[in-house]
């Protein structure tokens, strides 16, 4: 028997999107969503505190975007400015003053979560903090390499 590629791909490619779409999708190492295994017993975190992680991170996310837009304007003029011109300066200034609203913003919203979640163990806010502190599930805290 004969087989060509396209029929060989008509074949695998329903069935990845299959798996795919049965996969349980995960929400960072600590915290498993949607049940995980045992029916979400042991997971460090419930859905309630995953909605108000989750309502948290949207309200800082204005001075992200802010601090995003900064930075890359710091970036354009480092590279068309001279060393000690003073728009570069500024440029930096500008940055220094969005990184401070930033935390201000994620420490208020920390607070936030904490004050509802009333009665939480130790172990309970550092499930949160690291939740907080590493939304993607990727083990960094968003620091350079």
């Amino acid at each position: 028997m004969k087989t060509n590629p396209t029929s060989l791909l008509c074949v695998l490619l329903p069935l990845a999107a299959a798996s795919l779409a049965l996969a349980e999708p995960t929400v960072g190492p600590y915290v498993q969503a949607h049940g995980g295994q045992n029916g979400g017993r042991g997971r460090a975190l419930d859905d309630l505190e995953l909605t108000l992680i989750t309502r948290a991170e949207e309200s800082f996310w204005p001075q992200a975007n802010t601090l995003t837009k900064a930075r890359i304007e710091l970036v354009r003029a480092s590279l068309t400015l001279a060393p000690n011109s003073p728009a570069l300066a500024a440029k930096a200034q500008a940055v220094a003053d969005a990184e401070l609203a930033y935390a201000v913003s994620r420490a208020d919203a920390f607070a936030k979560v904490k004050a509802q979640l009333k009665g939480a163990t130790p172990a309970k806010l550092e499930a949160v903090l690291r939740a907080m502190a590493d939304p993607a599930g990727t083990g960094s805290t968003g620091g350079r390499g």
